[in-house]
């Protein structure tokens, strides 16, 4: 079997939005001729789209003539409307802006695949509710996402982690960062508790404002976008992430943080939700958004509780086997360890554009009998 991949480059991660999609359409005129040119020379057996996760992009290889698989694909998620106060007002505004365009297009692009396709690979659960409801497709198949897996987690009872929660992420509205605090707000902590934004975006000002209302202002910081070994050494000395996404159709940084044994907490929402349970050695909580606004900042405050708990049980043990001196004082001077990045991790071979601004690197394959 031979096997062609097409087009491959980086969208930079700071290109305004607009021309991004530009781009992702030129991309896929361009690779779409090629696989015209290809399929007339070459006895194809099946063509693969493995590009950006949005339905609603246009796939180049579709209406090749032969078998197509498509995802895994995502971009159905939509934010759960009792948490829609935490958006603010611009936030809203977008939010609902993208449920019309949403809504545009399951009509026309999406149906305009989806009856060629003869495998839809989804991302998570409500794109393949959206996908039976909407293309008329019962079949899609559920894999998060090939790159997550249940990899060896460092042995999680015997690392290090401080009093620090963190947030990894752009600062949009929809990244749940509002919720966040709320939630760590809830959770009553003691002011040796911290949590950190880390990352930067135009929703900044307000989560330092909300921060102030709920009296979090000596006990919030934010750390602005960090390099990528620092970010990765912040979430693996954590006390966990807490990333309470509205309509991510992935979220790397949850697979990332899973797959150094830090603990996650999560909505049971779009792609964060399923990538928790990839890594059922790692503790992780996603809560349920099927429940009221009020269980859902509860459930989510109790499981940052746990993790606090359990990172102190930790700190105590250790302190206590090497007989050093008092562990309380030292977590509340110095929150975050030294600690270090296996080279065989299986996050240390691939860059994430969550937590460095680097792009995504987007593919088409196509396989042929030998």
């Amino acid at each position: 079997m031979c096997v062609w991949w097409g087009c491959v480059g980086f969208l930079g991660g700071r290109l305004a939005r607009p021309r991004r999609l530009r781009m992702q359409q030129l991309w896929q005129r361009k690779a779409a001729a090629r696989a015209r040119e290809l399929v007339r020379s070459v006895p194809f057996d099946v063509a693969h789209h493995a590009t950006f996760s949005a339905f609603w992009l246009p796939m180049g290889v579709v209406g090749l003539g032969i078998p197509t698989v498509v995802g895994p694909v995502g971009g159905a998620t939509t934010t759960p409307a009792h948490l829609a106060r935490y958006l603010g007002p611009k936030g809203r505004l977008f939010d609902e802006t993208r449920k019309a365009n949403l809504n545009a297009r399951r009509f026309t692009v999406a149906r305009s695949w989806a009856e060629d396709v003869r495998v839809i690979i989804s991302q998570n659960r409500e794109m393949s509710s959206f996908a039976r409801t909407h293309l008329n497709r019962s079949d899609a198949v559920l894999i998060p996402h090939p790159h997550a897996s249940d990899p060896e987690v460092p042995a999680h009872g015997k690392t290090a982690r401080s009093t620090e929660f963190v947030f990894v992420g752009r600062l949009l509205p929809w990244k749940g960062g509002a919720l966040a605090l709320k939630a760590f707000e809830e959770a009553g902590l003691d002011d040796g508790h911290i949590f950190t934004f880390i990352g930067s975006g135009p929703d900044g000002r307000r989560l330092r404002r909300y921060a102030h209302r709920l009296g979090l202002d000596n006990r919030v910081s934010f750390a602005g976008q960090l390099d990528r070994q620092t970010t990765v050494e912040r979430i693996r000395a954590s006390a966990g992430l807490v990333f309470p996404s509205f309509h991510d159709s992935a979220g790397f940084v949850v697979a990332e943080a899973a797959a150094l044994g830090t603990p996650v907490v999560c909505l049971d929402h779009g792609g964060p939700g399923q990538l928790v349970r990839l890594w059922p050695k790692t503790p992780g909580v996603a809560v349920d958004v099927a429940q009221s606004e009020t269980k859902i900042v509860s459930g989510l405050a109790q499981a940052i509780r746990q993790h606090s708990i359990a990172a102190q049980n930790r700190i105590t043990k250790l302190f206590a086997k090497s007989g050093s001196g008092n562990s309380t004082n030292m977590l509340t001077t110095s929150p975050v360890f030294t600690t270090w990045f296996p080279s065989n991790s299986p996050i240390s071979t691939r860059k994430s554009s969550t937590t460095t601004g680097l792009a995504k690197a987007s593919s088409t394959i196509f396989c042929s009998r030998a």
